[in-house]
């Protein structure tokens, strides 16, 4: 069994008492009683602390090679080889006999290949890593130790320290990460993706330490989400771990309202391979899917409202190489164009149609196809087809199976590079024209150097080819020289330039629907050693945020005094002389008191425009139609009208004109309401509104390849 299992119980608990201390010292009465209590006790008793921190596991390592055993080392499972080897340069540092060699680096395309070590008892601890590293084969590069993290089945990736780039001498790295409580299993491992090249490692120790994280009080930020509502979503990336964590959680549900999944639904997570491979003749056309990895986080955006982004259904990366093979054998021959058109129309078949099913309405964006124009024919899909087919038919499937609420996005990075572009423009040109492909994704990991401006003109090019458009997996890093202070003001200056032209060329009306930021806080980013995210690892934030809340304060603000005019305008054309005077006074009011905050020079609050719009609503709604009466205050009725109390009806005259209908009578009997509308009554106009509102639904729920 697994370390990670083993310790499930004990983490379980360590999470509930971590959370549930932080929920009852953040309500400050309910902190001072407790405080005085255990003053109170400890005048009368002798005091025994007592730690809610996860047990300190004993040191792992120093671990030699010496032995010749590899112990915990283990290949990272993308081919490569991992043995003992004689030390190749017994100098400097490293004089030892016996090192770990990662060998056979370039069995597939990823260049991420390396060795791992279980070192799932620090969960929940501060670690201190230090090891030794060799690059060999001549090239410079520079190895980096990383944590991977799993929860719920999927990983989450970061940075714990990162070699001197070089070759042919020993380096040492070291540094310090706080493995979160909340995950399963959590994995040191070394990798570099410069060179497929063979590299060594030797003396790897990890010493671990109580957390020393305090998360700050985000409960007064102001929303993201709730600041930019009125130009496009504003998502982040997560794994699910993090919804696990009531601290990460908080954050998240505050200032975001989209989803994306970093790794959990990518192809090595949805496609259940091991099944395909045990059983390849059940599978042959259709691979066996699964969906534990990503459900979880579907259940919580369903529960909670919030949008989801499927990243990604086609990637030349995080896929496993037996799905193109015969039998899924990759031993054997590669399959024909033929068969993997099948296998590629049943995978996202089931991933759409499993996810509308069971998550209706969840899932507004898919990338159904990631970074092919970047890949080149460096991919198994091109190997496969043999050409760039492969992208027209994704595209095609997707649209064959994705209900209409659904859209289908090209997701790439690079993609304001004039060469990358109208390469991009090239290879979507047959899905576009079929009317098959909805959106581009600008993935934008960016530098706080780069051209803002030029990025979104980029932006605006593929809107102009009507592409719905959307930053997928933002993300600026902060420069490489420079104070922190310094590093993080140039940060907050780029993330506003870039926020500042998307919101004016959303007021231009570019269609723009969605903006995610590339991870919740720097340490759970991808590039957490280049700090890219608004929010510091302890969730305080950052420089950043505040410019971004600045520049929403203002945006939101413009969007607000835009929609008091529509609606003023609106009720200035309306017709109230259906309406009583009284009604309609009072509803004028508050169309007057409207305007003088939108007049030159008046400078409204965003309260202020609130209230306005509030006020317009509820005279709106308190507007009370005339009875017949009123209708014509100033006719008199026709003396010759008066009805004569002696007079005895006659047989087709309705002796009590006033009374209901009597529901004894025939229909046709019963007098027929007119037919111009001016005068139906308010039911029959509200089933008639109803009626029609169904029948146009029709529309709406038919798939897409049906429209």
């Amino acid at each position: 069994m697994e370390t990670g299992t083993e310790n499930s119980s004990l983490r379980d608990r360590f999470i509930f008492n971590c959370e549930r201390r932080r929920k009852i010292m953040r309500s400050s009465p309910l902190k001072k009683r407790l405080l005085a209590l255990v003053a109170a006790c400890a005048m009368a008793v002798t005091f025994v602390p007592l730690t809610m921190a996860a047990d300190i596991p004993p040191d792992f390592g120093p671990v030699t090679f010496e032995d010749q055993q590899l112990g915990r080392a283990e290949p990272r499972e993308f081919g490569e080889t991992v043995q003992i080897a004689a030390n190749p340069s017994k100098s400097g540092i490293n004089t030892s006999d016996y090192v770990v060699q990662v060998t056979n680096r370039s069995v597939t395309p990823d260049p991420y290949a390396g060795v791992k070590f279980n070192i799932s008892e620090f969960i929940g601890t501060r670690i201190t890593v230090t090891a030794k590293v060799y690059m060999g084969g001549g090239q410079n590069a520079s190895i980096k130790a990383n944590l991977e993290q799993i929860a719920s089945g999927a990983s989450q990736y970061a940075t714990i320290a990162t070699s001197q780039n070089g070759n042919g001498t020993w380096y040492e790295v070291t540094g310090e990460f706080e493995v979160p409580p909340y995950i399963d299993q959590a994995y040191l491992y070394f990798e570099t993706s410069a060179t497929t090249n063979d590299f060594y490692v030797d003396d790897v120790q990890v010493v671990g330490a109580e957390s020393q994280t305090v998360y700050a009080d985000y409960s007064g930020y102001a929303s993201l989400k709730d600041l930019y509502g009125d130009y496009f979503l504003i998502g982040t990336c997560t794994p699910y771990a993090l919804l696990r964590s009531e601290d990460y959680e908080g954050l998240i549900s505050q200032q975001y309202n989209s989803l994306t999944s970093e790794n959990e639904a990518k192809p090595e997570n949805l496609l259940d391979i091991n099944a395909c491979i045990a059983e390849p003749e059940k599978y042959n056309e259709s691979p066996a899917v699964k969906f534990d990895t990503i459900e979880p986080t579907l259940q919580y955006c369903q529960k909670n409202g919030v949008k989801y982004r499927l990243h990604a259904l086609v990637w030349h990366s995080q896929t496993p190489t037996a799905l193109f093979y015969e039998n899924y054998d990759t031993s054997g021959n590669r399959v024909s164009p033929e068969l993997m058109s099948k296998r590629l129309e049943n995978y996202i078949k089931q991933i759409l149609e499993w996810c509308e099913e069971n998550y209706p309405g969840v899932v507004y964006a898919v990338d159904v196809v990631n970074e092919a124009a970047s890949a080149g024919q460096n991919s198994e899909w091109y190997r496969t087809f043999g050409d760039y087919s492969f992208i027209t038919k994704a595209f095609e499937y997707a649209d064959k199976y994705a209900p209409e609420d659904m859209k289908l996005f090209y997701n790439d990075y690079g993609m304001a590079s004039a060469s990358k572009q109208q390469n991009v423009i090239n290879l979507l040109r047959e899905a576009k024209e079929a009317g098959w492909v909805d959106g581009i994704g600008m993935q934008s990991h960016l530098s706080a150097t780069d051209n803002m401006d030029n990025h979104v003109n980029a932006l605006k090019i593929y809107a102009d080819l009507g592409y719905e458009m959307q930053l997928t997996e933002l993300d600026i890093t902060v420069p490489w020289s420079g104070t922190e202070e310094e590093k993080f003001a140039q940060q907050a200056t780029a993330y506003e330039n870039l926020f500042r032209n998307l919101v004016e060329a959303k007021k231009q009306g570019y269609n723009i629907t969605s903006v995610t930021i590339w991870g919740v806080a720097d340490n759970f980013s991808w590039k957490n050693s280049q700090l890219p995210i608004l929010f510091n690892a302890d969730l305080s934030k950052k420089p950043a945020f505040d410019a971004l809340v600045a520049l929403g304060e203002e945006a939101k603000l413009d969007a607000t005094v835009s929609n008091l005019q529509a609606i003023v305008n609106d009720m200035e054309a309306m017709d109230t002389t259906m309406y009583t005077s009284d009604s309609v006074a009072a509803l004028t009011d508050a169309v007057n008191a409207a305007k003088a905050l939108l007049a030159e020079g008046a400078n409204p609050t965003q309260a202020q425009l609130d209230q306005a719009i509030a006020d317009i609503e509820a005279a709106q709604a308190g507007l009370i139609p005339n009875t017949p009466e009123e209708e014509n205050p100033g006719e008199n009725p026709d003396p010759g009208d008066t009805p004569n109390p002696d007079e005895t009806p006659g047989p087709d005259e309705d002796p009590n004109p006033d009374a209901s209908p009597d529901p004894d009578k025939a229909p046709d009997q019963v007098e027929e309401p007119s037919k111009t509308g001016d005068n139906m009554p308010l039911a029959a106009l509200t089933v008639f509104s109803v009626c029609a509102a169904v029948a146009a639904g029709v529309v709406f729920v038919k798939k897409r390849h049906l429209r």
